[in-house]
């Protein structure tokens, strides 16, 4: 592995330029009901790259957490 340089991008901004472009209000705002969850995500991935421990990152599935699980064909 190697370290890359993190881009000086403000996740709260990117988010909210992103849905902004959004159309659909139900669609807008079930992306707003979830941009707390997107930033706290984003703040626990930033520190788990800060220690290098990104390998602790849990898959989502079904609504259920589970270790990942890497699968070549």
């Amino acid at each position: 592995m190697w370290r890359v340089e993190r881009p000086d991008i403000d996740t709260g901004i990117t988010f909210d330029q992103c849905i902004g472009v959004i159309r659909n209000p139900g669609l807008r705002g079930r992306m707003n009901g979830i941009r707390q969850e997107i930033l706290d995500r984003s703040a626990h991935y930033d520190a788990l790259a800060e220690v290098e421990e990104l390998h602790l990152i849990m898959a989502h599935e079904a609504g259920v957490l589970y270790p990942q699980v890497w699968k070549f064909a």
